[in-house]
């Protein structure tokens, strides 16, 4: 018996863009006791400053926090799209928890913006074989395009096997675009490429040359970042001591900031050398 093919196993069917654009996005989040404010601006300047506008998928209890922040990402001209309320991973709750934070947010993010919210990322890309019943969750809700599933072999995320370019998920009468995140194909792996500690971690111009090779297959590259990696100050994880959380404070500390001072730089340098855009004008002929 022939085995099911990825498209088939996820009821996915290629979508076909009429171009190719990058597509810059900004999950917006607190880092610990850190606020997101610094680094956001820091975006939103950079962003004008390259003429590019950006996606920043927005925590729904940062929303509650700085509305105003949300209103000038819309003001300048960016989409603004949902993260969630709480930042909890999918796979630890339930399909009515989840509905709850999507629309939450949602209802939360359009009345700060006076725009629909068409878009959601997930907390920790947790939408995964485990959780694909999410997709159909959110498109009850309205969301038109998810971009959430990372298809890599990863420790705490990922489906290797998913299709590395934009599809269209059609199962249970629900109709959504699912825009993975970018890897790089070698060897016959997926090699995770598209932003956060891998950004960190590439040259510049290791980052630029991956760029141009996923566009020279016809594909946007999908990036993220946090406005925490933009700071200046260094990130210090502060907690009640226990031998425990110690340690776990200075890991966290070790693995956000090594390599961070790179990132002005680095975004900088990408938005002179490639054409980006939100999810919402890559999709205008799709949503």
């Amino acid at each position: 018996m022939r085995a099911a093919t990825a498209e088939e196993r996820y009821h996915v069917r290629p979508l076909a863009l009429r171009r190719t654009v990058n597509v810059l996005s900004v999950d917006v989040e607190h880092w610990y006791h850190r606020s997101c404010v610094p680094g956001t601006q820091y975006l939103l300047d950079v962003c004008d400053a390259y003429g590019v506008k950006a996606t920043f998928f927005v925590l729904g209890k940062v929303a509650m926090e700085y509305g105003a922040l949300v209103r000038e990402m819309s003001a300048r001209g960016h989409e603004v799209a949902s993260h969630g309320w709480s930042h909890t991973p999918v796979s630890v709750l339930s399909p009515t928890q989840f509905r709850d934070e999507v629309v939450r947010t949602r209802d939360l993010l359009a009345s700060l913006t006076g725009q629909p919210i068409l878009g959601f990322r997930a907390p920790v890309f947790s939408i995964s074989r485990e959780t694909w019943w999410a997709l159909d969750v959110l498109a009850e809700c309205g969301m038109r395009y998810d971009s959430s599933v990372f298809p890599i072999r990863g420790l705490r995320y990922g489906i290797p096997d998913f299709p590395r370019k934009p599809v269209r998920y059609v199962g249970n009468g629900h109709s959504l675009i699912e825009i993975p995140l970018s890897t790089l194909r070698c060897a016959g792996i997926n090699i995770p490429v598209s932003g956060g500690g891998y950004f960190r971690l590439l040259p510049g111009i290791a980052i630029r040359w991956i760029v141009g090779w996923v566009n020279r297959e016809g594909l946007p590259f999908v990036t993220y970042c946090h406005p925490y990696e933009f700071e200046r100050q260094m990130l210090l994880h502060l907690l009640p001591f226990t031998p425990f959380s110690w340690w776990g404070a200075r890991r966290d500390e070790v693995k956000t900031n090594i390599l961070r001072q790179t990132m002005r730089g680095k975004i900088a340098r990408l938005l002179a050398s490639f054409p980006f855009t939100t999810f919402k004008e890559l999709l205008r002929d799709e949503i």
